[in-house]
């Protein structure tokens, strides 16, 4: 929905990127295996196991107890929430830094 969001509010900054998709068993064992090697020669690894499911973890939100509990009814949705927070990162791009 964000993309889209952007998409409709004329974000074009960058030129589409080529994607290519590897799948997750790969990229955790060539992550662990570079994690390994960073070790051996002393060096900060550039990605940690860690890192990469905290990466692939999908996240669901869910306010419905805050509904239950408070009687919690968001003002907008989050599509439309969505759009506005593309068109004010519009704007804000558009006005020089103070």
């Amino acid at each position: 929905m964000l993309w889209a969001a952007f998409d409709a509010s004329g974000f074009s900054e960058q030129a589409p990127a080529k994607a290519i998709t590897i799948p997750a068993p790969v990229a955790l064992c060539l992550t662990w295996m570079s994690e390994k090697a960073a070790r051996i020669v002393r060096k900060e690894p550039f990605l940690t196991v860690k890192d990469l499911g905290n990466g692939l973890a999908q996240r669901w939100f869910d306010n419905s107890s805050a509904a239950a509990v408070f009687g919690f009814t968001p003002s907008t949705s989050v599509e439309q929430g969505l759009k506005e927070t593309a068109k004010g990162y519009m704007i804000a791009r558009q006005e020089p830094l103070q």
